[in-house]
């Protein structure tokens, strides 16, 4: 991720992925997506060459997104929070 950014944890799913970064509060939340969204394809592609393959060209993530803040709440209850989402 750019400067400032730090990928705290990622958990996947069969069709979504939980991401739980640290990202600097002058930036935008969608935004903060964007990067994300712009950045793993890449990696991936990188580490996972049938990837290529597979989906061609196209996008790996659809345009949606979910994203919240966590201002007031404890890095704990988020790791607790995405433990509890997985398999749904």
């Amino acid at each position: 991720l750019q400067h400032a950014h730090s990928l705290i944890r990622v958990e996947a799913d069969v069709d979504h992925a939980h991401v739980f970064v640290s990202a600097p509060p002058r930036w935008s939340l969608a935004r903060t997506a964007n990067v994300l969204k712009g950045y793993t394809p890449r990696c991936l592609r990188e580490q996972f060459p049938d990837l290529r393959r597979i989906y061609g060209p196209d996008y790996l993530w659809t345009q949606a997104y979910r994203v919240g803040t966590a201002a007031r709440t404890s890095a704990e209850v988020i790791h607790h929070c995405i433990n509890d989402c997985q398999g749904r």
